[in-house]
């Protein structure tokens, strides 16, 4: 016997938002579709537009002793501090 309990469906995708296509613009990020589940969908089921973005390497997701490297938390905190300057200007 199965009893689910908790049900959310894939989230959809905001590619038209303006400030995704912002940040795109001001970081040169690829964007790319993501093979597995976040919270991403949780919040789409309430209108709230959101995207996967952060440093990591899927296939060390959840795994024991998952890790990234510094230089990759580096990289995502100048795309971040790009597109707060642009956004600012």
């Amino acid at each position: 016997q199965i009893s689910f309990v908790d049900e959310c469906p894939s989230g959809p995708c905001f590619l038209d938002n303006p400030w995704l296509q912002k940040f795109l613009a001001a970081t040169g990020v690829p964007q790319a579709p993501k093979q597995a589940w976040t919270d991403v969908a949780r919040l789409a089921m309430f209108n709230i537009p959101t995207v996967n973005f952060g440093p990591g390497d899927t296939a060390q997701a959840h795994q024991p002793n998952e890790n990234i490297p510094k230089t990759y938390l580096w990289t995502n905190y100048q795309h971040f501090i790009k597109f707060l300057q642009q956004i600012s200007a």
